[in-house]
């Protein structure tokens, strides 16, 4: 299955006929960012500049809740590898940590100076990495909230960041036309 964003939507195809499945209703304002519970596969996760996160049940096509703290658009999230947090970079400059089984108040963090763009969790989900429109690549300690700017930024935003399976390896793009590696 794969999912997109369609403006306030989000479709759902199956990959294998082409075809579109369904149609996920809600957002108030255009989708930015879906992404799949790694743990569980029917739970879609979508953010929006409406400045909320839902949470879908995919195979009932409904939405199982809505998650609201950030006080601007939401550009970007991604799930822990156990699929028990979710993280939330927003238009705010600050990033959510969500724990989904615990119903809390998420977590604030807070390093970048503009738009965080992307969010991505070490494969031992020990580490959060995210981008940021200022340029800003941050590696987040989740245990000890503590957090390391990588040296050599971008000289303008960072549009999309990935770490090797292993964890060794962290690769980013930005908007300065540049692809930058790091061996971790």
């Amino acid at each position: 299955m794969l999912a997109a964003n369609d403006n306030q939507d989000i479709k759902l195809w199956d990959i294998e006929t082409g075809k579109e499945i369904t149609k996920l209703s809600g957002h108030t304002d255009k989708v930015t960012c879906v992404a799949f519970n790694p743990n569980n596969g029917r739970i879609l996760a979508s953010c929006s500049y409406d400045k909320t996160i839902k949470l879908w049940d995919i195979a009932e096509k409904r939405c199982l809740g809505t998650l609201s703290a950030h006080r601007d658009a939401v550009y970007t999230l991604a799930f822990s590898p156990d699929g028990e947090i979710i993280a939330t970079g927003s238009n705010d400059n600050s990033i959510k940590l969500w724990n989904l089984n615990a119903g809390e108040i998420p977590e604030t963090l807070r390093q970048h100076s503009d738009a965080v763009t992307c969010l991505v969790f070490s494969p031992d989900a020990k580490t959060l990495v995210s981008g940021g429109n200022e340029g800003k690549i941050v590696e987040w300690d989740i245990a000890k909230k503590e957090s390391q700017t990588l040296p050599q930024q971008h000289s303008r935003g960072v549009t999309s960041i990935a770490i090797s399976p292993d964890g060794e390896t962290l690769i980013s793009g930005g908007r300065d036309q540049t692809i930058k590696v790091w061996r971790r």
